[in-house]
């Protein structure tokens, strides 16, 4: 994480010089301050006037540094705010479809509302403090051994030890920390799922279960914060006992000097004035030492997650994108998921323009094998073929190639052309032919740029898989997948978009189905039949119904 410190050297240079004129107005404040009394005590009365006016002119430039600082700090801050959430973003995002949702979205959405708050908090925010008190203490300590020697030597002994107490409590208080962001990130996790789940809850009345689930959930992770908290705590009396007895024994110190002539009165103020400043951040920098340190399974974790931003993707040798597509092939594909086969054996073949169909039974693979082709999950085993050119399984050229409509349709909270168009610009012919294309009625038309879909209201299923199917028709990839997109449409309005979509005959498509209209088998150039993960028969109608086999008697016996 302290690249994003290092990355702002110049600010940080700034930063430190003001921490320096800083410390240094606070000491030569304290040091005038003497000066006065030994002034008063020696009755000249002309030079204690000449520091009051002194005083108040450094106590104004202690003003403008100390604004300076806190500006300069607070926009050094908000530059590592924006480019650390900007690499986490685009971490996440560069995370493999089949990687990301195994974790869940809130425990994604805590990265950022929890462990990059106490990232934030107790790692940056004490690291600048860290700095701007050493300098305090640096310069107090030399102004303190001016004053007196003996009296400097006891503070920094002192604060040796007590800077050792750190060591001591940090690792508690790192687990401690990473305990209460992992049962933060559970709590967020399943507050998000309860409330998206709320019709599930009440139409099957569940609501007391869940309650006492809440309840369960809700306890961990104030205990945990109970615990934290109690150990800091802890660590902070430590800290104000070691700094009373500090203070006490300076005073004492200082007053039998005072007493044998050994020091002025001016100068023992000071001595108390300088051991009452220092104090306070030596009491911050054992107390940020603790909370850097207790920060470090956090930064274990973000980096891990950081460091797939620089990830790169492996290119396939000898592969000219600028190539159209001719085919796509698989073969002996295999998909295994903690070692249980999803896919096994597969082997299809995908020829530019043609339409195909994959049926099977509900759970028997089908929309796993869609992934596989789209490049959303990898496949376990086997080979993929480009224009009968291998490629590799890692590489990101399907991406490129194909698009998939799901069944399930995502939407943006923005507006239902923003949803269409993903924020590529699109010229304004195209986008109309393309809504004409799928059949978006007048009222969604009328209401493409100036309505927010908020979780999709006011858009029917129906609706929302025509916007889907106008998204990947509009990208003008030469391959689009679907997956049941029709099953929300009545049958008059699934046969018109079947229709205008096999007519389209530059793009490649492949539609999942477990019920398909005859007329679109019959026109289909290739049927993939799949049951328990296998391709267990295929071709086209004509030679599927000739076999009277697995095809035969599930789909067209009738």
């Amino acid at each position: 994480m302290s690249k994003y410190i290092l990355k702002r050297k110049g600010m940080i240079f700034a930063l430190l010089l003001l921490s320096l004129v800083c410390s240094t107005t606070s000491i030569v404040i304290v040091s005038f301050i003497q000066k006065i009394i030994d002034s008063i005590a020696d009755k000249y009365f002309d030079e204690t006037l000449y520091y009051i006016i002194l005083i108040m002119i450094i106590v104004i430039i202690g003003f403008i540094f100390n604004n300076l600082y806190i500006i300069l700090e607070a926009k050094i801050i908000q530059k590592i705010h924006i480019e650390i959430k900007y690499d986490l973003f685009e971490s996440l995002l560069n995370i493999p479809c089949e990687d990301f949702f195994k974790t869940s979205v809130g425990s994604k959405i805590n990265l950022f509302e929890n462990d990059l708050r106490n990232l934030d908090d107790a790692y940056f925010n004490n690291i600048f403090n860290v700095i701007r008190c050493i300098f305090i203490l640096s310069v107090g300590t030399i102004y303190l051994f001016y004053l007196n020697a003996f009296e400097g030597f006891l503070l920094l002994l002192f604060s040796f030890l007590l800077f050792l107490i750190p060591t001591y409590t940090g690792k508690k208080i790192d687990i401690s920390f990473s305990r209460y962001s992992d049962c933060k990130s559970i709590f967020i996790s399943k507050l998000k799922e309860y409330f998206e789940g709320v019709n599930i809850i009440h139409a099957y009345s569940i609501t007391e279960k869940i309650k006492n689930c809440f309840s369960d959930i809700n306890f961990k992770v104030e205990s945990s914060l109970y615990i934290l908290k109690r150990e800091i705590g802890f660590y902070n009396q430590l800290m104000i006992s070691g700094n009373y007895f500090i203070i006490s024994l300076s005073f004492a110190i200082g007053g039998l000097l005072a007493i044998n002539k050994k020091i002025t009165l001016g100068q023992l103020i000071a001595i108390s004035q300088v051991i009452n400043i220092l104090i306070q951040p030596e009491c911050e920098i054992a107390s940020s030492l603790v909370e850097i340190k207790g920060t470090q399974t956090i930064r274990i974790k973000l980096k891990e997650i950081l460091d797939k931003r620089n990830t790169k993707v492996l290119k396939t040798d000898n592969l000219n994108l600028s190539d159209n597509l001719e085919s796509l092939e698989y073969k002996d594909v295999f998909y295994e998921v903690n070692g249980s086969p999803i896919l096994k054996n597969i082997n299809l073949k995908i020829d530019a323009g043609k339409k195909y169909f994959i049926l099977g039974p509900s759970g028997c693979g089908k929309s796993t094998l869609l992934k596989v082709i789209a490049n959303q999950i990898k496949a376990t085993r086997g080979s993929i073929y480009f224009n009968s050119e291998k490629i590799n399984a890692n590489t990101n050229i399907l991406n490129a190639l194909v698009s998939i409509v799901y069944q399930d349709v995502f939407v943006f909270n923005d507006t239902i052309e923003n949803n269409i168009k993903l924020y590529k610009n699109y010229s304004d012919n195209i986008f109309e032919d393309v809504i004409e294309l799928v059949g978006l009625n007048k009222k969604i038309k009328n209401k493409l740029s100036s309505t927010s879909l908020i979780e999709g209201e006011g858009v029917s299923g129906g609706e929302k898989q025509r916007i889907a199917i106008a998204r990947a028709i509009l990208r003008n990839v030469p391959v689009i997948l679907f997956d049941e997109v029709t099953s929300a449409l009545d049958k008059d309005s699934e046969k018109i978009i079947m229709s205008k979509l096999f007519n389209m005959k530059d793009i490649t498509m492949i539609f999942v189905s477990h019920k398909v209209d005859e007329e679109f088998l019959k026109r289909a150039d290739h049927i993939y039949c799949l049951n328990d993960g296998m391709i267990v028969e295929d071709g086209t109608w004509k030679n599927l119904i000739k076999n009277k086999a697995y095809f035969y008697h599930i789909y067209a016996k009738e």
